[in-house]
């Protein structure tokens, strides 16, 4: 009899830890669920980004950037078959200008080709 009891409440401790256990099992499972649902949450709008497209989480602005160049030009000049020279010159060019750019912004797209666009000022 003592034998009977002492089985029974061995399969019942076995039948508590394996309940406990799925238990454990089936609340992982919901926090990751619960996670996967404020991520897309958070990400709202963005989704319909195609992402080869598309940077997601920004949008498009223009930055102004500043362009300078030296240039230097050399040659001789000839005049009836008499060369004269050599002649030269430096340049320098600057101007201003703007370029494409996608800084952040929650929930926005910035099209991937929009940074590479550059207008004159």
């Amino acid at each position: 009899m003592k034998k009977k009891i002492l089985y029974g409440i061995v399969v019942l401790a076995i039948a508590a830890i394996a309940a406990f256990n799925v238990n454990l099992n089936t609340n992982d499972e919901m926090s990751l669920l619960t996670l996967a649902n404020i991520e897309a949450l958070a990400s709202e709008g963005v989704d319909q980004c195609d992402i080869t497209k598309y940077n997601r989480n920004a949008k498009e602005g223009w930055v102004t950037k500043e362009f300078e160049g030296t240039t230097d030009i050399h040659g001789y000049v000839t005049i009836k078959k008499v060369k004269f020279g050599p002649f030269g010159a430096g340049i320098t060019v600057k101007f201003n200008y703007q370029a494409g750019d996608c800084p952040e912004s929650n929930g926005n797209c910035c099209l991937k080709t929009h940074v590479d666009k550059v207008k004159l000022l």
